[in-house]
């Protein structure tokens, strides 16, 4: 849904505005069944709507605060070990396997990457940037 905009965009042959949807890119060729090349996301961002935010990227997922601690990351408080969680899900579709303590480094570059989209107010590049 994320994509939408962007694409409803490209089949009526709008431009965008830069400050309207964010994070959304134009899926058309996909749909066209045209070869692509590169994802089109860096990652992708999930928002629970009660403090509770997932970032996925590529065999990786960050969950950032969980129901029971609600603890949200900001650019000066990042999350910690107890409320937040890291799964691989090639090996781990099902998220059983917190893998944080395993592989923090991941962990934190994941959780850099969402501050960033944080204050950059949205995770696609501004158009002729991109």
């Amino acid at each position: 849904m994320i994509d939408l905009f962007a694409t409803c965009a490209a089949i009526t042959g709008t431009t965008l505005p830069d400050d309207a949807a964010e994070d959304s890119r134009n899926v058309l060729p996909a749909i066209l069944g045209r070869p692509g090349g590169r994802p089109l996301h860096e990652a992708m961002v999930f928002d629970s709507g009660n403090g509770v935010f997932a970032v996925r990227q590529g065999r990786w997922k960050v969950i950032v605060g969980t129901k029971d601690a609600r603890k949200e990351t900001t650019e000066t408080q990042p999350a910690d070990a107890k409320a937040s969680q890291l799964f691989d899900l090639d090996e781990d579709p099902g998220e059983q396997n917190d893998l944080w303590d395993k592989h923090p480094d991941i962990a934190r570059s994941i959780i850099e990457l969402l501050n960033k989209y944080r204050k950059q107010g949205r995770s696609r590049p501004p158009r002729g940037r991109e």
